[in-house]
């Protein structure tokens, strides 16, 4: 069955800030993992609905720890780590929607800056070897996110190491601005 794990004693426990969101308890009952929050609040996930837990054997289900800041559920068997977020979006489709328009946001605006880096330093899209253009267009557009490997093939061109083109991203960010798209 599931433990709790964490601190022994008062003395050694660190405070978090309680954003409502910390994992207090979790159980398995009746094909669904029963989470409760620090909100008090209770989600009844069913595990055919978690594509990670789906079809596992029970033993493996029932070996799972909280994390002892309440962060996540651990599956040590199956190396899964899931948070309260990943949970609300599975019972809550405006939870889902919000994360995902969040993240559609962020592959928008970091496409945007690989775009403006590009540009600026005048490399065509045609112009890098181990993307096409297709691929370079997507990713400038937002419409799929940038992989480490797209990533370590516009450092190569821009003659930098992966780390200092992240750089170069993380500057031009704050200038992007994005307008809405039209409908139509």
């Amino acid at each position: 069955m599931g433990v709790r794990i964490g601190p022994t004693s008062e003395s050694t426990y660190l405070t978090t800030r309680d954003d409502g969101r910390k994992i207090l308890d979790a159980r398995l009952a009746d094909e669904a993992l029963v989470v409760r929050g620090s909100s008090s609040r209770v989600l009844r996930v069913p595990i055919r609905a978690l594509d990670c837990l789906n079809g596992q054997p029970p033993a493996i289900l029932h070996n799972f720890e909280i994390d002892p800041d309440g962060s996540f559920v651990y599956w040590p068997d199956l190396d899964v780590h899931l948070g309260w977020d990943q949970f609300l979006q599975v019972v809550d489709p405006s939870a889902l929607r919000k994360a995902q328009q969040k993240t559609d946001e962020f592959n928008r605006r970091y496409g945007a800056a690989i775009r403006e880096v590009r540009v600026q330093a005048g490399i065509l899209q045609s112009k890098i070897p181990g993307l096409t253009e297709r691929q370079l267009r997507r990713i400038e557009r937002g419409e799929c996110r940038a992989t480490s490997s797209a990533l370590a093939a516009l450092a190569r061109v821009h003659g930098l190491g992966t780390s200092d083109y992240l750089g170069r991203l993380a500057q031009a960010l704050p200038s992007i601005v994005l307008t809405k798209p039209t409908a139509g």
